[in-house]
């Protein structure tokens, strides 16, 4: 079976717990307010996730990388696992998943299914790829990342 299965049936098996972290899954949030709400899920559960910057745009938004695992686990143990969203700006639902996967897991980790998926993977959640095209597809739906091209060479 492969792992993106396995997660789907994992995640449809257990039940959301009460949470830390109040998001309304509804609404499509700005950039600054996705980096509030990661920034909330790390405060939250600080022993099982890192929040870190592993970029930065065109536009100097940074590239915000979320990292989920049971630290007491050695890394060179553990497969890594990224999931890398918002790559065409206009395109938020992708945002939206990969934030709520993070949400989730944090949310429900103190589940035997997740703590097991934990101590075996070491999760990269990137929700957004392209912060710019997303700011920008506010405005006007765009794929691009708004770095400016010449495209005529002169």
């Amino acid at each position: 079976m492969s792992l993106l299965i396995a997660t789907v049936l994992l995640l449809s098996s257990v039940a959301i717990a009460e949470g830390k972290v109040s998001i309304d899954w509804s609404i499509r949030y700005s950039y600054a307010e996705l980096e509030k709400q990661l920034a909330s899920i790390n405060q939250a559960y600080p022993s099982i996730t890192s929040l870190y910057p592993i970029g930065h745009s065109w536009q100097e938004r940074a590239l915000w990388c979320m990292e989920l695992t049971d630290p007491s686990v050695d890394k060179e143990e553990k497969t890594g696992i990224a999931v890398l969203a918002n790559i065409h700006g206009g395109e938020r639902e992708s945002a939206a998943c990969a934030m709520y996967f993070a949400w989730w897991l944090t949310e429900n980790s103190s589940s035997e299914q997740v703590s097991d998926l934990l101590r075996r993977y070491d999760i990269y959640v990137v929700p957004v790829i392209n912060p710019d095209g997303y700011e920008q597809s506010f405005v006007y739906n765009t794929r691009q990342n708004l770095r400016p091209v010449d495209a005529n060479g002169d």
